[in-house]
C-alpha cells in the first residue's frame, strides 16, 4: 500500500491491529497525500488514533469509524473545515449528541449520515438542514416523554428535506434510560410531516416500542410508494393488532422483520 503515493480511497476491512500494521503512522506521515476517504467497515478504533486520522486529512470528503471510546468533543474542529465537502460520515459513539444537527445543518454534499446518539430538541429547534442529497440516515434520536408530541414533528420536518432518501434507521445499536423515549410513529405525533419521502426504501425502527394502527399502516403504502422493508415491531403492546399490520404490510408486498 505504501507504494501507492495516489491513493485517495482507503477501506479497511481486516482486524484492526496497531502492533501488525502502523496504518496510522503512515497516514500522519502524509505517505498518501492524496487520500481524502477512510473508511473502517465494521471495525473499532482507539479514539487517539481517530483524532491522527482526522488531524492529518488535507481534504476530507468519507469517514466512516466505530470508535472503542466517547469521542473527544474537540474532534469536530477537526471536521469543520470538510463540512463543503462531505459526502459519507459514519461517527459512533459521541461525545455531544447536539452536534450531529450542526452537522447536518452544515454539509450540503452529504450522502449517508450514521450518528449513535441524537438531541432531538437540538434538531427541532436548529437551522433546516441543506444535506437534500442524502440517501441513507441511520440515528437514535432522544427525545423527552414529556414534549415528544411538540418536538418531534419539527423533527419530521427536517428529516421531510431529504426527499432522496431511501434507507431510514431511527433506532439502533442503544437502548436509553427510562427517563427518555425514542421515535413515535403514529400520525399523532407528526408521521404526516414525512409525506415526502416518495423514495424511501427501507425504514428500520428497532429498541423502540411502536403502538401504530393500521391508519398509520395505510398512510405508508399510501405515501411512501417505493417501500420495500419495514421492522418488524409496529406494534409492541398489541399481538393482535401486530399481526393483523404484518398481514397488512405483506398483502402490499412490503417484507415485514428488516
Amino acid at each position: 500500500m505504501s507504494r501507492c503515493p495516489k491513493l485517495a480511497v482507503l477501506r479497511w476491512r481486516g482486524e484492526y491491529r496497531r502492533d501488525s500494521y502502523d496504518l496510522v503512522e503512515r497516514i500522519a506521515a502524509k505517505t498518501w497525500p492524496h487520500l481524502h476517504s477512510v473508511s473502517f467497515e465494521r471495525q473499532e478504533i482507539p479514539k487517539d488514533d481517530l483524532v491522527r486520522i482526522m488531524s492529518s486529512l488535507q481534504r476530507m470528503t468519507c469517514l466512516e469509524a466505530d470508535c472503542i471510546s466517547v469521542i473527544p468533543s474537540g474532534t469536530m474542529d477537526l471536521l469543520r473545515p470538510h463540512f463543503a465537502i462531505l459526502t459519507n460520515l459514519k461517527l459512533e459513539p459521541y461525545a455531544e449528541p447536539s452536534i450531529a444537527q450542526e452537522i447536518l445543518s452544515s454539509c450540503p454534499l452529504l450522502e449517508s449520515f450514521s450518528f449513535d446518539l441524537v438531541d432531538a430538541t437540538a434538531v427541532a429547534k436548529g437551522k433546516p438542514w441543506v444535506c437534500t442529497r442524502l440517501r441513507f440516515l441511520a440515528m437514535h434520536f432522544r427525545f423527552d416523554p414529556l414534549t415528544i408530541s411538540e418536538i418531534q414533528p419539527r423533527v419530521f420536518e427536517q428529516i421531510a428535506r431529504l426527499y432522496r432518501l431511501g434507507f431510514l434507521w431511527l433506532c439502533y445499536g442503544y437502548k436509553p434510560p427510562p427517563f427518555q423515549t425514542t421515535v413515535d410513529l403514529r400520525l399523532e405525533n407528526g408521521l404526516d410531516k414525512l409525506s415526502t419521502l416518495r423514495s424511501l426504501r427501507h425504514i428500520i425502527f428497532r429498541s423502540s416500542i411502536q403502538k401504530m394502527g393500521e391508519r398509520e399502516i395505510k398512510w405508508m403504502l399510501k405515501h411512501w410508494t417505493s417501500l420495500e422493508n419495514i421492522s418488524r415491531e409496529c406494534n409492541g403492546v398489541d399481538s393482535v393488532m401486530q399481526d393483523k399490520l404484518v398481514q397488512l404490510l405483506e398483502e402490499h408486498g412490503v417484507k415485514v422483520g428488516l
